[in-house]
């Protein structure tokens, strides 16, 4: 075995020192010399055993390319990036530092949108480990690092279905959150309202756990528990939030403000919030952001398109804002106005002619 062989092991992590990029060499020599694999550090859990790779060698034409075609920058996290950033006791702190990472000018996108999906990956692995709590500093590194991911909107087949970052991100959380105690729960939420950037995530997550107040203003009764006896005081902390956004101009520059304007107006206030988005759409600043608001798209074997749903009626007057978008594409000099209302009219014509 080459774990057996100290001059060898040593003769390796010299020529690694070398390197311009560690994680780069030890992979693609990983790759080269399965029988250095162990030494190298490149065996992940699930790998059947060592000599399983020895068919990996140039006389294999389906293998031999590897060895004309190694590329030192190609988007890998190596194994021991990833074990750093999953087993630090400052989560924060290294999932900034991977974030930094992935936004490298050194990669181009596609090799971004591969860092992101591996990245969530290993997130999701170790957060459905029964064995590892969802800690506050986890949770609290997850949505401050949410904004990268949910704006890339990213997404990830999963048999017939895709997924995509903002899901992923979601039951990120709550899946560990459901086997905790409500008490737990709200130890979660309830420090991070007041001061975490970006609230799109938040707000999403506590939807998911305690529901939609309904017409009479009480809770589902799967979401009435959901952070117990704090649940509607905790809604209203982070309601007060959405409001200061909004007061402040800061609203439409969170990463997903789709997830806070449900979350609003699922907190029982539906007339507030048409009347923050009728004010919105007739703000020259605002109004791309509002037409792109309500564009979802649709996955369809015959080819994907993008509607505007008619339940998009519930948080802003869709007529209104058809008028608006009319008049920008006939006058407006400001290109991504234009782009815009002419996405959400083409949108709201497939709402007609597809509706399926």
């Amino acid at each position: 075995m080459a774990t057996e062989n100290p001059r060898l092991k040593a003769s390796v992590e010299i020529l690694l020192k070398g390197s311009t990029n560690v994680e780069a060499a030890r992979n693609g020599l990983g790759a080269l010399f399965p029988k250095l694999r162990s030494i190298l550090g490149t065996i992940r859990p699930g790998d059947a055993d060592e000599n399983s790779f020895l068919k990996h060698r140039i006389a294999h034409a389906a293998f031999a390319a590897t060895y004309f075609g190694l590329d030192p920058k190609r988007a890998v996290w190596g194994r021991s990036e990833l074990q750093t950033i999953l087993q630090s006791p400052t989560p924060g702190v290294s999932l900034e530092a991977a974030i930094v990472t992935l936004q490298s000018s050194s990669f181009g996108e596609d090799d971004r949108v591969s860092l992101r999906a591996q990245l969530l990956d290993a997130l999701e692995e170790s957060f459905t480990n029964e064995d590892q709590k969802l800690s506050p500093a986890w949770f609290r590194a997850v949505l401050d690092a949410s904004p990268v991911f949910l704006r890339a909107q990213d997404t990830k087949s999963r048999g017939f279905y895709r997924v995509s970052n903002e899901e992923r991100l979601r039951w990120l959380l709550v899946r560990p959150m459901r086997n905790m105690s409500p008490n737990d729960r709200s130890e979660l939420i309830r420090p991070n309202i007041a001061d975490v950037a970006d609230i799109s995530l938040l707000c999403d997550v506590f939807r998911s756990m305690a529901g939609d107040v309904t017409v009479d203003g009480a809770t589902p009764s799967y979401g009435e528990n959901a952070f117990g006896e704090q649940t509607q005081q905790l809604r209203e902390q982070l309601v007060l939030r959405v409001r200061k956004l909004a007061g402040a101009g800061e609203f439409w520059t969170q990463a997903l403000p789709v997830n806070i304007l449900w979350f609003w107006r699922g907190s029982g206030h539906e007339d507030e919030v048409r009347e923050f988005t009728q004010t919105s759409m007739n703000d020259p600043s605002l109004v791309a952001s509002v037409l792109l608001a309500p564009i979802n798209e649709v996955i369809a074997s015959a080819g994907n398109y993008f509607q505007v749903r008619d339940e998009w009626n519930k948080v802003v007057d869709l007529d209104a804002l058809a008028k608006i978008a009319g008049m920008i594409v006939a006058r407006s000099d400001i290109e991504n106005d234009r782009i815009a209302a002419s996405r959400f009219l083409e949108a709201r014509q497939n709402a007609i002619e597809r509706p399926f």
